[in-house]
């Protein structure tokens, strides 16, 4: 997988506006795992 989407997730999950990129089902859960894990790191869930 990209490492484009493990640092767009980490944006998103600390609240930076940031544009979307376009995903592949299978990028989308990739995605989906890394937002989730770095939600959790920086305390926003």
């Amino acid at each position: 997988m990209s490492l484009n989407i493990i640092c767009y997730a980490e944006d998103v999950a600390m609240g930076k506006r940031v544009k979307s990129i376009p995903m592949t089902k299978e990028e989308w859960r990739f995605f989906i795992f890394w937002l989730n894990v770095y939600k959790r790191y920086h305390g926003n869930i």
